[in-house]
């Protein structure tokens, strides 16, 4: 009896509706499917996007080779490629490249147009190390920097080992003034081989330069009417320099000045005028440059470093 209780519970199972759970299995089934379809599209993507992403960091580290190598290559051809001293500035840009935020491109490519303006591998490496500590202070690039150092030592006919100098002198500038790489560049590009013509040296002719930034006078313009200033006070005084004494002694009219001076100057002039302390001032600071550029460059790594940290 018990025997065909249980059979007729199993068969009362076994013919049940269903319907409901076949539809259900269905709608999973349709979903599993749906779910592998779009997982393996998005596989194939992700395989698409990453292969596309080495490829192109694959061809940019041949172009960085590439430019390394020309930059290099044309070096090599100024410097003799087979000498210690290529061998030295290939080093240098290498060695910059690991331990700097430039890349040994970047120092390549500045050691070649320093090389240009006819510095001996020796004097380049000295420049290219004064560049690199400069740019990453003042925010600028390497090349800029140092195509400046070597143009300003050629303006005022200093010496190649004299660029270290020069460098403290553009290091203090720029952190006291509103003077920067470009715009000392620029200025220097008008008015410093008239300064050295008319008796001025480097940091006299930093200082002014100084002044007139902090008073908003344009670069470019700032340095033609500084060269313009320098030659009109040329012709009245045995050198610019004792006609730039009395103009920061303050005790010229306006009338005076531009009598002294062609219209154009007279602004200049007048800037001159009232700031004969500012200008003493700069002066007192460049005297003291030695060395600045070296202890900027250890005070921005110690505070990189800390950062870190």
């Amino acid at each position: 009896m018990s025997q065909i209780q249980s059979f007729s519970r199993l068969s009362a199972i076994l013919t049940m509706d269903n319907t409901q759970f076949l539809r259900g299995t269905e709608v999973a089934s349709k979903k599993l499917a749906a779910f592998s379809a779009k997982a393996t599209t998005f596989g194939a993507n992700i395989t698409r996007s990453l292969g596309v992403g080495f490829a192109l960091a694959g061809t940019a580290a041949v172009k960085t080779a590439a430019d390394f190598n020309r930059a290099q290559a044309t070096l090599g051809a100024i410097v003799g490629k087979n000498t210690a001293a290529f061998g030295e500035l290939n080093e240098q840009a290498r060695e910059l490249g690991r331990t700097t935020i430039f890349t040994a491109t970047s120092v390549a490519q500045a050691q070649l147009e320093i090389s240009k303006l006819g510095f001996n591998a020796e004097r380049t490496k000295d420049v290219i190390k004064s560049s690199a500590d400069i740019a990453a202070v003042f925010g600028s690039t390497i090349t800029d920097v140092g195509k400046t150092i070597a143009a300003t030592v050629n303006q005022f006919g200093l010496e190649a080992k004299d660029s270290g100098d020069v460098a403290d002198i553009m290091a203090v500038a720029f952190r006291d003034s509103a003077l920067d790489v470009s715009k000392f560049a620029q200025s220097m590009k008008n008015v410093g081989p008239t300064a050295k013509a008319t008796g001025l040296d480097l940091k006299k002719t930093t200082a002014l330069l100084a002044v007139l930034a902090n008073n908003a006078v344009d670069c470019s313009l700032g340095g033609t009417k500084l060269r313009s200033t320098l030659s009109d006070l040329a012709k009245q005084f045995p050198d610019a320099a004792a006609g730039l004494k009395k103009l920061e002694n303050g005790t010229l009219s306006y009338a005076e000045l531009v009598e002294l001076l062609n219209k154009r100057a007279a602004l200049v002039g007048a800037i001159f005028q009232d700031q004969g302390d500012a200008i003493e001032e700069m002066e007192k600071k460049l005297d003291k440059a030695k060395g600045t550029t070296g202890e900027l460059a250890g005070e921005l790594e110690d505070e990189l470093f800390y950062n870190v940290e």
